[in-house]
């Protein structure tokens, strides 16, 4: 008889409670579920929090957007505060990532920065951990599970906050610029492969590319039909590339560059940007050069752009 234990299964390492608490009436914010007619101000709201922290990437605002909007609510749950008159000043989301194999629920939240000191973002993680363990105690297996946040390096008492409960840092993303005035390589292709404008192709098949590139990655895995098309319209036909094997096909996309305007300028200065926001090659076609060749194309189109 073997005395191996058996693996914990996911839904009992969540330790999930009874009830996810929603912070208290003392904070003088009453809660509910955000809805789509929240959405400007749940803008206002990020928008506000961001500045305050002098964050430099890109607004999780059209993260949220997707959550609030999509039908299908499985996974999902957020919560907004408003106060007496009706103004949100806080919104707490969870969101359970049902791609790849870790069973991730990722926390997205901010308080309005004329409301900090008052306990709302601790009251407001509580939640949102109560809510993610008690979506992880629905999913079966015993695999890796985690919850993770996205924060800025800049962003000091949203951190301090994040390991007062618990989180620690597993993973870091860096913004890396270049100007443009700099003399630009020209792009270098393999032979063979043909490089096209990324709108002369379906966002389906730069989406599968997207699957394969990423599929070893860290994170939240390859994004629904629903997020690729909501960034897709956002992406700069003219600075944006992908690149073909005419020999799988006339549509077999291999690498792909997809670049957009960056609204937030550089340390809140006056310099305009472009943003680099997707670049990938398939994993059987790396190391070749593909990826440099298509980020120097994109850098002499934001040129030539102006």
């Amino acid at each position: 008889m073997s005395d191996q234990r058996r693996p914990r299964s996911i839904a009992e390492r969540a330790r999930a409670p009874h009830h996810a608490e929603v912070p208290s009436p003392h904070l003088q914010l009453e809660w509910r579920r955000l809805v789509p007619t929240d959405l400007d101000q749940l803008t206002s709201l990020i928008k506000e929090a961001e500045e305050a922290d002098g964050a430099l990437i890109d607004s999780v605002t059209d993260v949220i957007v997707d959550l609030v909007v999509r039908d299908e609510r499985i996974g999902v749950d957020t919560l907004g505060g408003f106060d007496r008159v009706g103004i949100m000043r806080a919104y707490g989301a969870v969101h359970l990532w049902p791609e790849g194999d870790v069973a991730n629920v990722v926390f997205y939240g901010a308080v309005d920065p004329s409301w900090g000191g008052r306990g709302i973002g601790r009251a407001l993680l509580a939640w949102q951990e109560g809510r993610a363990r008690q979506m992880l105690s629905r999913v079966s297996g015993s695999g890796p599970a985690r919850l993770s946040a996205y924060v800025e390096d800049v962003a000091a008492d949203r951190r301090r906050l994040y390991v007062a409960a618990g989180f620690s840092q597993e993973m870091a993303y860096l913004r890396v610029r270049r100007d443009l005035a700099a003399p630009i390589p020209e792009p270098d292709f393999p032979e063979g492969i043909v490089v096209r404008h990324a709108s002369e192709v379906s966002e389906a098949s730069v989406l599968e590319c997207h699957g394969r590139a990423s599929g070893e990655a860290w994170g939240e895995g390859p994004p629904t039909a629903l997020a690729w098309h909501r960034r897709w319209g956002e992406y700069k036909p003219e600075w944006s590339f992908v690149a073909i094997d005419p020999a799988q096909g006339k549509d077999h996309v291999i690498g792909y560059v997809l670049a957009r305007v960056q609204l937030q300028a550089w340390s809140k200065g006056k310099r305009t940007e472009a943003s680099i926001h997707r670049l990938g090659v398939d994993p059987a076609y790396r190391r070749r050069g593909i990826g440099r060749a298509l980020v120097t194309r994109a850098l002499k189109a934001f040129a030539e752009s102006g």
